[in-house]
């Protein structure tokens, strides 16, 4: 059985970890709560999704994906209750011998609620996109 996740955590490092975790356990629920409640999702056509519930949505499509995640060490900037955060992801999905495998370098904007860092621009195709 999966780890169960928190809702949220103290670090903008960990709230990057959580949602790491939470799409690759299949943790749809924890993966939605750790959106601030205005959250905006960029996709890989720069289309942006906006809204925690919409945004659920999404998570979904991708946890079905089944998708294996493994990460480089991240770039953090933290500005008071905003956080800036950068990695390289390599996600693998698919089943095994014809997955796909997609290097992306995720941009995370946090902002801290009630004490909790939540994502509040998610953009992990930002390379792709021309955002970052």
């Amino acid at each position: 059985m999966a780890p169960v996740m928190e809702v949220g955590t103290d670090t903008p490092e960990g709230t990057a970890r959580a949602i790491r975790s939470a799409i690759r356990f299949g943790q749809l629920d924890a993966a939605a709560a750790l959106l601030a409640h205005e959250a905006c999702f960029v996709t890989p056509d720069s289309t942006v999704i906006k809204g925690r519930g919409a945004i659920r949505d999404v998570l979904a499509q991708l946890i079905a994906q089944r998708p294996e995640i493994s990460t480089e060490p991240a770039t953090v900037l933290v500005a008071g209750d905003v956080a800036f955060v950068t990695q390289r992801w390599q996600m693998r999905v698919g089943a095994p011998g014809g997955s796909l495998v997609q290097d992306v370098r995720p941009v995370l904007v946090l902002r801290r609620e009630n004490d909790a860092w939540k994502l509040a621009i998610t953009a992990p195709w930002a390379a792709d996109s021309g955002l970052d």
